[in-house]
């Protein structure tokens, strides 16, 4: 395969003022568009996912960031994000302002970062500036700019790609990096390693340069010292792989893999979708056509660049491929492959026009380095993604606007907290499957001794024998949390009942304040429908902790309603929520009985010498 031109420039005269002034233009502009785009992040506030990941560093101290040098290891997660939410909370507490003008410098070092890769690898910075401005800036990324908690993605990008740019930059001098080049790649891939799982990939893409677009495979020659670097990547990549082995994030649901092909093409279908603003029109058939569609045409126009971003691209994604759809701020790192095939595609296009008509007038207008193609589609982009944005943003914000309400409104309702608190909330304006009710009081006041229950959660701890424990209670009508005193929370929950039904404790359940209820092996619930409803259900959220019940995984729950027949559940181990649900009737209140099969022995447990069966996480009324 012939090798192509990398500068389209066959000029030797200095370039004039009005072409410098027009290519400083062209990278200005990428750079424009994110401030442009994505500015207001520094007006937003935390998102949910940030509660979640401070609370989890805060609750396990700085010895978080040993993972920083201990990067094998599966007792720290992702801990060069862990180092940017600590040091950010110690310096600035829950003020966002200082965390999104971090995100924002890193968008813009991380550009700059691209755009000198891409320069290097096409020796043009007009074609580096055409291939940054199709990754600036895009609409399905919105999470990226607005919520920290994808530290992890941009601070991967930065150092992968300082990595990769660095490694290219060496390799396209003629030259192979020497010991002090390597070490700086060896920590680079280390700390990319650190940020987020995605650098694993970053080795391959290496090799993959090695063999398609190098100085050596451009000649068709090969050199075995070239591979040392990307060899020895590769290796920390495979230290990594093992020593995190069955760490908590795979045990983790939405992050256990599923190797198969229809996972692969449904997965890249979702992300192809997204790519190109679309909904639902990749298919399986189509995604397999659309990904050998590159190679081929990379053949046929005879460019290297174009088959090594292609195969960038691909594999970039690799680490997403197989494990359940994630939302579209994972673009944000396989992009950059795909920046580089599509100029590619372009530059080779034009290259092969006749000589005749590539150096005409007419066919000056066209060339992909030129300002007219670059400003043409720099508008286009800017067209469409203001038209996404418009569209994605409400749904963004809103949670971002609920977390900063609802902290604004919970320091106003307890300006002097007691510590140690123990808070209960009858609603919250949260979904279902937030945790965010519970770790924003802690990460607010800076005392990780507080404890929260939320009341739309799990029925049980409104207990009339609980209530009494609690300092502070708290409601929800939207727009606002109020606290509400003791005398109000007897007409509040009465009110509830009607509205939502009730479950409360019967014997056997170890009732206290808190968000976790044990029971004993044998205990009772009772439980009732709202007010006119004909048939509800009862739906328990079951947890075993795994240190309670190391050796059994699986266990059995007999429950019955009432005098009907009993049913059997599984419940394991290894689930965070095991979901047993009962049917109920209305117009009645019932009364449940459970046996588990298995009991916590009281050396697990020293000092409590309570019978110990499992955790109801929650216990709900459905419809």
């Amino acid at each position: 395969m012939p090798t192509e031109e990398r500068n389209l420039s066959n000029s030797s005269a200095p370039p004039s003022v009005f072409a410098r002034c027009s290519l400083l233009l062209r990278v200005l502009v990428p750079f424009g568009f994110i401030l442009f785009f994505a500015g207001d992040l520094l007006r937003t506030y935390f998102s949910g996912d940030d509660f979640m990941n401070l609370y989890k560093y805060v609750e396990s101290g700085w010895s978080t960031c040993r993972g920083l040098i201990l990067f094998w290891s599966g007792n720290y997660y992702r801990p060069a994000g862990a180092f940017f939410y600590l040091s950010f909370y110690h310096w600035f507490g829950m003020h966002p302002t200082p965390f999104k003008i971090l995100v924002l410098l890193l968008l813009l070092l991380n550009l700059a970062i691209a755009l000198l890769l891409i320069r290097t690898l096409f020796h043009s910075t007009a074609l580096a500036a055409l291939a940054v401005v199709l990754i600036a800036y895009h609409a399905a990324e919105a999470q990226l700019y607005y919520s920290f908690g994808t530290i992890y993605d941009i601070t991967c990008f930065t150092f992968m790609y300082a990595a990769l740019g660095l490694f290219i930059f060496v390799r396209e001098q003629g030259k192979l990096p020497d010991g002090r080049i390597v070490v700086v790649l060896a920590l680079l891939q280390i700390a990319a390693l650190d940020a987020k799982e995605m650098a694993v990939s970053l080795p391959l893409i290496l090799l993959l340069y090695e063999g398609l677009a190098s100085p050596d495979a451009r000649k068709s020659d090969f050199d075995p010292h070239a591979w040392a670097a990307p060899v020895l990547m590769g290796f920390l990549v495979l230290i990594y792989v093992v020593g995190k082995g069955n760490s908590a994030l795979e045990q983790n649901l939405l992050y256990r893999p599923q190797i198969s092909a229809h996972r692969y093409l449904d997965s890249m279908s979702y992300y192809l979708d997204q790519i190109f603003y679309q909904r639902h029109v990749f298919s399986p058939k189509t995604t397999l056509l659309f990904l050998g569609a590159g190679p081929l045409i990379a053949l046929i126009v005879r460019s290297r660049l174009m088959i090594f971003g292609w195969a960038w691209f691909l594999i970039a994604f690799l680490p997403l491929n197989f494990i359940p759809d994630r939302a579209g701020f994972v673009l944000y790192i396989p992009l950059v492959g795909f920046a580089v095939a599509l100029v590619s595609l372009v530059q080779g296009l034009f290259l092969r026009l006749p000589g005749g008509i590539r150096v005409g007038k007419a066919a000056m207008l066209l060339r992909p380095d030129g300002v007219l193609v670059f400003l043409v589609i720099a508008l286009l982009l800017f067209r469409l993604d203001k038209r996404e944005k418009l569209m994605a943003d409400p749904e963004e914000k809103r949670p971002l606007f609920l977390h900063q309400w609802f902290a604004a409104d919970l320091m106003s309702e307890a300006p002097n907290p007691k510590p140690h608190a123990r808070l209960l909330f009858l609603n919250d304006p949260f979904p279902d499957d937030s945790w965010s009710t519970l770790f924003v009081p802690s990460l607010l006041r800076h005392d990780m001794t507080l404890s929260a229950a939320r009341g739309r959660q799990n029925f049980l701890i409104l207990a009339a024998a609980v209530l009494p424990q609690y300092d502070e209670i708290y409601d929800y009508t939207e727009p606002h949390l109020t606290r509400i005193s003791p005398s109000e929370v007897p007409g509040r929950l009465a009110a509830r009942r009607i509205s939502s039904g009730f479950v409360e404790p019967g014997q056997g359940v170890w009732t206290a304040p808190g968000a976790f209820v044990w029971t004993k092996r044998v205990f009772t619930l009772q439980a009732a429908c709202a007010a006119g409803q004909q048939t509800c259900h009862l739906t328990d959220d079951i947890f075993l902790p795994r240190e309670a019940y190391p050796t059994t995984p699986t266990h059995q729950v007999i429950f019955k309603v009432d005098d009907r027949a009993p049913q059997n559940a599984s419940v394991s181990t290894n689930q965070d929520s095991n979901i047993v649900t009962t049917f109920l009737t209305g117009g009645a209140t019932h009364t449940i009985a459970y046996e588990f099969d298995s009991v916590v022995p009281a050396s697990e447990h020293p000092g409590d010498p309570r019978e110990l069966g499992l955790v109801l996480r929650g216990a709900m009324i459905t419809p």
